[in-house]
């Protein structure tokens, strides 16, 4: 027995139940081509009730319209309240947050006073000569980096230079983007979604490629051919090798661009720009764990012509409703 129901965060995406499988999965429709058409199992693990509901209690929560949830604020020491009364109130009183995914509460200073640099620091817009607007536009207003005949933003420098905290300003303070990172790790960059690794390592499940498709090649050997081919042969072969591969990351990077844009649709219509900010560089803010790589799990499996033909769509309204340009900064 199915039921089906319009989700509230997209028309587009429906929820699917089966006798034999309690939690609600993404609906038929949206499956792999390798599934079977009758098949009533689910082909996600994560429902995308559960990703549902995390938006809805980030949506909710009013101290995100203010900066970070109570329990992610650093408290000083006890001992300091009674050795450095006039620090430890003062240190209360600036709300700074804490180190996402640390296992000891420290102080953020990275993401503290997010979307406020230049009044925390007003000596920047002195020593520059710029305003507070001219600074970031003049970053992202230069002539961009041509990789691949697309236009790119280059920004780089000096490990330590503020870099990360540059990017996290101006997503706060200049409108909706998408804040991607490589590699998340606890201790030196626990920063951002794990969606995109996940995406990565995801190109080499069997489970994802198509029916007809050969598995991903994770180093394409130019001497691993057969004996006896002729030049030609060898150059097909390692042709369609990188072909392969390259429909196999088109397929899962699809996916992971709908699955940014379905959390994005949400809070874009609550008009929560710098809670949209805050949650991309620390995903785990609704308390729920990383919604974008729930969200990935619960889309990763959806055809890719399903998958970009609900990016247009999604793209298109959003243009439609006032919210034209979208930045992806990775």
């Amino acid at each position: 027995m199915s039921k089906y129901e319009e989700s509230p965060n997209g028309p587009l995406v429906a929820l699917h139940y089966s006798d034999d499988v309690q939690l609600p999965a993404i609906n038929q429709t949206l499956r792999g081509p390798d599934r079977e058409k009758a098949t009533n199992k689910p082909s996600v693990v994560v429902p995308y009730t559960f990703v549902d509901l995390c938006i809805e209690g980030i949506l909710h929560q009013d101290t995100l319209r203010r900066g970070f949830p109570s329990h992610m604020i650093w408290r000083p020491p006890q001992a300091w309240e009674h050795q450095y009364p006039e620090v430890y109130n003062h240190l209360q009183t600036m709300t700074i947050p804490t180190i996402p995914l640390s296992e000891q509460s420290e102080p953020d200073l990275l993401l503290y006073a997010l979307g406020s640099f230049l009044t925390v620091d007003s000596t920047i817009s002195k020593k520059t000569g710029d305003s507070h607007a001219s600074i970031y536009v003049g970053i992202f207003s230069n002539s961009p980096v041509m990789v691949l005949n697309r236009p790119h933003r280059l920004l780089a420098d000096t490990s330590g230079a503020g870099k990360t905290r540059f990017i996290s300003e101006y997503l706060a303070r200049n409108g909706w983007g998408f804040y991607f990172t490589f590699e998340v790790d606890r201790t030196s960059s626990p920063y951002g979604s794990a969606d995109l690794s996940y995406a990565i390592v995801h190109t080499r499940d069997q489970r994802f490629r198509l029916p007809d498709q050969e598995p991903f090649v994770p180093v394409v050997d130019p001497s691993d051919v057969t004996d006896g081919d002729s030049v030609e042969q060898k150059r097909r072969r390692w042709e369609l090798r990188w072909q392969n591969n390259e429909a196999i990351a088109e397929h899962a990077f699809t996916n992971l661009l709908l699955a940014r844009l379905l959390v994005y649709d949400a809070f874009c219509k609550a008009v929560l720009q710098r809670a949209w900010c805050l949650l991309q560089i620390v995903p785990h803010l609704s308390g729920d764990g990383d919604i974008f790589l729930h969200m990935f799990r619960a889309v990763k499996l959806v055809k890719q012509t399903v998958a970009a033909d609900l990016i247009k769509t999604l793209r298109t309204r959003l243009r439609n409703e006032g919210f034209c340009e979208l930045k992806i900064l990775a």
